[in-house]
């Protein structure tokens, strides 16, 4: 529980409602029609990365945009540099095609700018 509320979005079913049943809710897609940006950081950090490909091939085209700019945001800032590696990876990779038009370019020199600056950070250790 966060002050956002229950942030795995999962009910337990008691055994008279049809059994001891956990069921995931779509957090992710309430996150970002919430458009709060700790609240979607928060929840794509407690995604297990084994879920990454399932959740980002299964996310809806109009949150694509807004989540590559929060991943561009989380890489700068987040000490999960090779979790949100991974995020991006999957984003560009499933829908790549997709985001390939001027109006994402500004989304996608954002997450350049992001991994150029970690990149830079890094050789210099």
């Amino acid at each position: 529980m966060t002050e956002f509320g229950n942030v795995a979005l999962t009910e337990e079913r008691d055994e008279r409602e049809g059994g001891n049943v956990t069921l995931k809710l779509p957090a992710l897609t309430t996150a970002m029609k919430l458009n709060e940006a700790a609240l979607i950081q928060e929840v794509i950090e407690t995604v297990p990365v084994k879920d990454v490909e399932l959740i980002v091939s299964n996310l809806s085209e109009q949150y694509v945009h807004r989540l590559l700019i929060i991943i561009a945001s989380a890489l700068d800032s987040s000490r999960h540099f090779e979790y949100y590696l991974i995020w991006a990876q999957n984003l560009i990779t499933l829908h790549g095609p997709k985001i390939s038009n001027r109006k994402s370019t500004s989304h996608l020199l954002a997450l350049e700018k992001s991994l150029v600056r970690k990149y830079e950070q890094i050789s210099k250790m």
